[in-house]
């Protein structure tokens, strides 16, 4: 008696074992350029992608540079808000 051929899932197993050895995850990084562009580009750049949503994002910010840290990532990992679990609607600048 033969075995059967792998089934697609196995395959497809395989093949995401072999890629992610090949290609390992980077490490993550807490700087980027944007990340410490002044406020006001930030809220220009993030506005156009969350239309309506200006005031929220504006309140958002302004409670991030009261925050330690040099970059606006910095910031919100220093707020203790990325450990938390916390998104922009649960964190405390939604208020």
């Amino acid at each position: 008696m033969t075995a059967a051929p792998p089934g697609p899932a196995s395959v497809w197993l395989a093949g995401y074992r072999a890629a992610r050895t090949r290609f390992p995850p980077r490490t993550p990084t807490a700087d980027w350029p944007a990340g410490t562009q002044a406020r006001e580009q930030v809220h220009g750049h993030l506005a156009g992608l969350r239309p309506g949503q200006a005031g929220a994002l504006g309140a958002l910010l302004d409670w991030l540079a009261g925050q330690e840290g040099g970059s606006w990532q910095q910031r919100w990992l220093a707020s203790g808000s990325d450990a938390a679990g916390l998104d922009g609607g649960s964190c405390p600048a939604a208020g």
